[in-house]
């Protein structure tokens, strides 16, 4: 994904009030399961601390308890509700 894809896919994601779904599921290290359909908020934004991208931090809808933080190479995992 390149600069401006990258870009792009985040302004859509806040042009709908950083609402996303998942497109399948997702199992985290912590070993949380987030399931395909599952809607998440997207919490805020962090620049990674290894190279130039970044890891978006969501919550769950359901279940705020749930977080998870997606690398920018994960973005397909996602598409706006």
């Amino acid at each position: 994904m390149n600069e401006l894809e990258r870009i792009n896919t985040i302004f859509e994601w806040l042009g709908n009030g950083g609402r996303v779904k998942m497109v399948r599921e997702l199992k985290t290290n912590a070993g949380q399961v987030f399931a395909a359909g599952e809607e998440l908020r997207l919490v805020r934004l962090e620049p990674s601390l290894v190279d130039h991208s970044f890891i978006a931090v969501f919550e769950s809808e359901a279940n705020t308890a749930k977080i998870i933080r997606i690398r920018e190479t994960s973005f397909d995992r996602l598409e706006p509700i």
